[in-house]
């Protein structure tokens, strides 16, 4: 976060590991640089997890636009056996480090099935780089369309270079790498035999009130919990009041400059003090193996400090939370945070590539409001946050990032774009498994059953986003480990089936 703004990671909460990064320093492992295009690519007998180029257009749709650039990919052939599938891990919407080619489940069900692995990142994150910069006319390439096409043409030039013949592929994504899984294996049915997509939130409304109506559901399983975050932004509320409450909470929570009488500066604050307590219940100290370094970041320990009434009334035990949270969590420590609305915009106008430790604020944000939406909003009333950030916040930031033309016409027709071009919920494609856990706030977006004979929806009790995603660990709950058997079973019958039928 570079010590500007933790709001990032809360209103990007739809992105699996964009959001933690956020808030988590993340060392990823790296391996040898072998800064290498396709063509000068060894032959796939490997001994270990391997970086490579791949020669990519920048405009898939453009017959006259020979522009290209490189894109990063790792390839682990770790457990390959001529004649085994090939799966692919979709890079998600941050640098892609080669962590994801060494470790998580999918790479425990190549181990089964003697799959060959690929991860491709994700155009415009990390070192995948189409555009000189990010300015507003570069991003134009950012898109799902254009996304899709990049898998599709590596997975094309893959079997070529190769020389696989009637291999199976097999995509895997979490989250917003979920949903392009699942289109891939739409758009794609002749290359893309089956997808797995955990944590996927196929509904794709513009703005997701409900995401903090089941946050607060999952707070009451612990006794006392949601009263107590209710209650303190209550709190919160009071003290924008006056100036002697103000002060209190720039002390309580390390706010500087901060302008309580400016209505996007109030509804930015509020979404600042969301941001320990709603990553916290979407990842619940999920077991992430190597990908991340995560202390006791779990609801049941947020909930004890903020249930322990002996420290005081309810804003005290929600800033006392809220200084664990920054202080173990992220690289903010005790650094005093700018929450002002002016601060984010800022922030997310910075055109330059960061590294690949830095949160990509700016592409998602691209991405949030041309296509993607699921902006998270206070606008429903069973929630605990009371009436803090409404629909109007977004589209400022939008327009404040990009321009004037990114209001809220633009944002509204690219949305409409992508449910109609992709189904949203509607969807009918085949041979996709869906995870969802049930302690995760986006599976009210999500299939929590088989959305038709042919898709089905493995459904794991006690765990959070993309949990089951990541590498199995002797701490696994009973229900993740079986949820994790049921998955394997699922693509064993996609692998063995000659029926690839596309739609249900």
């Amino acid at each position: 976060m570079n010590g500007h703004n933790i709001i990032t990671h809360v209103v990007i909460v739809s992105c699996v590991v964009v959001c933690v990064q956020g808030s988590i320093d993340l060392l990823p492992r790296r391996v040898d640089d072998v800064h290498k295009s396709a063509e000068d690519a060894p032959s796939p007998t490997l001994s270990r997890v391997t970086e490579r180029w791949f020669q990519q257009k920048l405009d898939h749709f453009s017959v006259t636009d020979d522009r290209q650039w490189k894109q990063r990919y790792y390839i682990n052939d770790k457990f390959y056996k001529p004649g085994g599938p090939a799966f692919l891990y979709i890079g998600p919407e941050l640098a892609l480090s080669s962590i994801y080619a060494e470790e998580g489940a999918w790479l425990e069900y190549a181990k089964t099935y003697h799959a060959i692995g690929f991860s491709l990142e994700h155009r415009y994150y990390g070192q995948s780089r189409p555009t000189a910069d990010l300015s507003t006319a570069n991003l134009r390439y950012l898109s799902i369309d254009q996304v899709l096409e990049d898998l599709a043409s590596f997975i094309v030039a893959t079997n070529k270079e190769h020389n696989f013949k009637d291999i199976k592929w097999i995509t895997f994504g979490a989250s917003y790498g979920g949903l392009v899984s699942t289109w891939m294996r739409l758009k794609f049915p002749h290359l893309v035999t089956g997808a797995v997509a955990h944590s996927a939130p196929l509904a794709m409304p513009t703005f997701s009130p409900d995401y903090l109506v089941r946050a607060g559901e999952i707070l009451r399983k612990v006794p006392g919990c949601y009263e107590t975050v209710s209650a303190a932004y209550d709190e919160v509320r009071e003290n924008l009041k006056t100036d002697t409450g103000m002060k209190n909470l720039q002390s309580l929570f390390r706010v500087c400059d901060f302008d309580p009488t400016n209505r996007l500066d109030v509804e930015n604050l509020m979404m600042d003090l969301v941001a320990p307590f709603v990553s916290t219940i979407q990842f619940n100290n999920v077991h992430t193996g190597s990908l991340m370094t995560i202390p006791d970041h779990s609801i049941s320990s947020m909930c004890k400090v903020l249930t322990d009434s002996k420290t005081g009334p309810p804003l005290l035990r929600f800033a006392d939370f809220a200084r664990i949270y920054y202080q173990n969590y992220t690289a903010q420590k005790d650094q005093c945070r700018n929450t002002t609305f002016a601060s984010l915009v800022n922030t997310g106008s910075y055109i330059n590539y960061t590294n690949d430790n830095a949160l990509p604020v700016r592409q998602w944000r691209y991405q949030e409001c041309t296509q993607m939406g699921l902006f998270v909003t206070t606008t429903s009333d069973r929630q605990p946050l009371g009436n803090a950030v409404g629909e109007d916040y977004y589209y400022k930031l939008c327009e404040g990032l990009f321009g004037p033309a990114f209001n809220e016409s633009l944002v509204k027709r690219g949305h409409d774009y992508v449910l109609m071009n992709y189904g949203g919920f509607g969807i009918r494609v085949t041979n996709i498994i869906y995870t969802q856990g049930m302690d995760d706030p986006w599976t009210t977006y999500g299939f929590t059953k088989n959305p038709n004979p042919r898709a089905y929806a493995v459904v794991i009790k006690g765990v959070g986003h993309v949990a089951a995603m990541f590498p199995s660990s002797s701490s696994d709950s009973a229900d993740l480990k079986n949820g994790r058997l049921e998955i394997q079973r699922r693509l064993g019958q996609l692998l063995s089936s000659r029926d690839v039928a596309i739609v249900g």
